[in-house]
């Protein structure tokens, strides 16, 4: 099935006018070279080695929609996470100058609303 499977894959690459890859299938796991003349965009991954190799390369490129969407969902994420983690600190950092001064501890109204 796996042999049937290739040769099917390979004729229709072979065959094709235009094909349009992602940069997780350039060989196979025989290191079988697919990228032939007629790749006519290859949507990639953001990893720099990728984004290096396809600088070099004469196909037209894009990066793909999801990872990249990924990759600024987590880097949110972890602002936000290290925003909280410096909040944590600060809070406690307020709640010994409060009792070194010899005052009632108060905790810090973030947020407050409007109506």
């Amino acid at each position: 099935m796996y042999d049937f499977t290739v040769k099917n894959v390979e004729s229709h690459l072979l065959e094709a006018d235009f094909v349009a890859i992602t940069t997780d299938l350039w060989t196979s796991v025989a290191n079988t070279d697919f990228l032939r003349q007629n790749v006519v965009a290859v949507v990639r991954d953001n990893a720099r080695n990728i984004v290096a190799g396809l600088e070099l390369s004469p196909f037209n490129r894009t990066a793909c929609l999801a990872h990249t969407l990924q990759e600024k969902f987590l880097e949110q994420q972890n602002q936000q996470l290290r925003s909280f983690q410096a909040l944590c600190t600060t809070l406690k950092v307020l709640k010994t100058c409060q009792i070194s001064a010899g005052v009632a501890y108060h905790r810090l109204i973030q947020e407050e609303p409007t109506r």
